[in-house]
């Protein structure tokens, strides 16, 4: 068991200038609200400009997750994502976010801002002296993605993927979670002999979850370790190693950890509860049945209405994650 889990509150100091207006306090209260109430700012507010990434201030809220809604890509600009061949889908994908919730902070992070984000929340640390050693973009997208939401929370998505229902509608009732995933297999769904398959593993291109959230931190923490402490310049580069490095395998570890603090488990999820959620109340945490997060890939019908998120997969294109 990570020894992280073990301890309350952050391991790092939180850096006041760029902190949200609601404190970190605000959020580990986790307030019980209808998903059909959203607490919403006056309206979405956030600074970007060339030289600095951007700053959530005062969002909206869908019970303790912010609406926000963080996603990564080369450039932020509209106009380019339209002009982008050849796909010009990436302009459709990304506006799905801002339709679907239209009361979201949207932020699209460019390389330059993750990396000013990153040594402006985390100078000094372990956290970011490992992201700085990390060779391939993908490598510090990985690590990204639970540093925003540690930082921010609210919602990461992949840049290649599409919304399909707004954030309120993810919570099925279960108002008080504070980490909504999703599974991407079953253990043993897929008639496959290697190891990761016999195990349940959950979708990383889509997750929810509050701020201040301690599975990212001591998610973060292990990433950090094995990459200053153990992997080679050689291992890292390799591409074959990157979802080992801070992929799926090792974002469901974690989440699995988090859970057995409080006595429960995922691991007996499996293809008949395919139309259901499995909510455990104790760790709060929401998993979506499998196809939630791309329900294009299935071939049946669901009961209900899990179709929450489009996942198109370019990471498998020329131009994708597996070459970056």
């Amino acid at each position: 068991m990570h020894p992280v889990f073990k301890r309350k509150g952050l391991a790092f100091p939180i850096i006041v200038a760029f902190c949200l207006v609601v404190s970190l306090a605000t959020f580990n209260s986790h307030p019980s609200i209808s998903p059909s109430r959203i607490t919403a700012a006056p309206s979405p507010v956030y600074n970007i400009t060339p030289s600095a990434y951007p700053v959530p201030i005062a969002p909206a809220f869908v019970n303790s997750i912010p609406l926000i809604i963080h996603q990564t890509y080369k450039t932020n600009l509209p106009s380019l994502w339209k002009a982008e061949r050849p796909n010009r889908s990436r302009y459709s994908w990304f506006m799905s976010w801002r339709k679907m919730n239209p009361d979201a902070m949207h932020i699209v992070w460019t390389d330059a801002q993750a990396d000013e984000f990153m040594r402006s929340a985390f100078p000094g640390t372990r956290f970011y002296e490992a992201y700085q050693k990390l060779p391939r973009v993908v490598l510090k997208t990985d690590m990204l993605r639970y540093a925003l939401l540690l930082k921010y929370g609210g919602v990461y998505s992949d840049g290649d993927t599409t919304c399909r229902r707004p954030l309120q509608d993810w919570f099925v009732g279960h108002d008080d979670a504070t980490l909504i995933v999703g599974v991407e297999w079953y253990a043993n769904f897929h008639n496959n002999h290697e190891d990761h398959y016999k195990q349940l593993q959950l979708v990383q291109w889509t997750f929810a979850a509050s701020a201040g959230h301690p599975m990212f931190e001591a998610l973060l923490t292990d990433i950090s370790k094995r990459v200053l402490d153990e992997y080679s310049e050689e291992y890292l580069l390799n591409r074959d190693n990157v979802e080992s490095i801070g992929g799926p395998r090792v974002f469901t570890r974690f989440v699995r950890e988090y859970m057995a603090q409080f006595g429960e488990s995922f691991e007996l999820l499996d293809v008949s509860q395919d139309d259901g959620q499995g909510y455990y109340s104790k760790s709060r945490v929401l998993v979506h049945p499998m196809y939630s997060f791309y329900p294009a890939y299935s071939k049946r019908l669901f009961s209900r209405r899990t179709d929450l998120v489009d996942h198109h997969f370019y990471g498998a294109s020329s131009e994708g994650w597996k070459f970056i």
